[in-house]
């Protein structure tokens, strides 16, 4: 096999190697049970109610930027947040099977806490 560092020297020979080198790794994948990863091309159709559709170009030109720029920015603010409320569920749930596994139940635990804030 060869690696990106041995391909051909003229554009046709690159493009044969190149072509060569994608061949094997879709065979290596299958040989090991793996879905390959495929690039995604950066586009895609979204069906919206048309009050969504009529309002999110006119706050875009408000915000002086595309309507690709806001919807894109809209994503990545969503995203962003649902990835903050996973790592805040999951530290949770940690502290949680902690306190369950600790040799205290949470209410003494809470309670000798309060005992001693008052002491």
């Amino acid at each position: 096999m060869k690696n990106l560092l041995e391909l051909g020297s003229t554009g046709i020979e690159l493009e044969t190697d190149f072509k060569g080198v994608i061949d094997e790794y879709l065979e290596d994948c299958t040989e090991a049970d793996i879905i390959p990863e495929k690039p995604f091309k950066g586009s895609f159709n979204v069906r919206i109610p048309s009050e969504l559709h009529r309002d999110a170009p006119l706050t875009a030109k408000e915000f002086n930027t595309s309507l690709n720029s806001f919807v894109s920015e809209s994503i990545k603010e969503r995203l962003n947040s649902i990835q903050k409320r996973s790592s805040d569920s999951r530290k949770i749930i940690s502290q949680k099977v902690t306190i369950k596994k600790g040799t205290r139940s949470r209410k003494t635990i809470l309670k000798s806490k309060s005992r001693k804030l008052k002491a």
